[in-house]
């Protein structure tokens, strides 16, 4: 589960990276990116988190 995770996390960054592509082709305004480049980020952070907690959890 745990390398799932990872991939999961890298998702987040492809998404970000996706969406600089979408606002440059005028398919998102700049409201449309900060949105969902903050879910993104925050998705990113939760699951970093998650990671860290089961790495943790595993030492235990």
């Amino acid at each position: 589960m745990y390398s799932f995770l990872g991939y999961s996390q890298r998702s987040c960054g492809e998404v970000q990276s996706q969406l600089y592509r979408a606002l440059d082709c005028g398919y998102i305004n700049d409201s449309e990116f900060d949105i969902v480049y903050e879910l993104a980020s925050e998705c990113r952070k939760q699951i970093k988190g998650f990671r860290k907690y089961l790495r943790n959890y595993k030492k235990d």
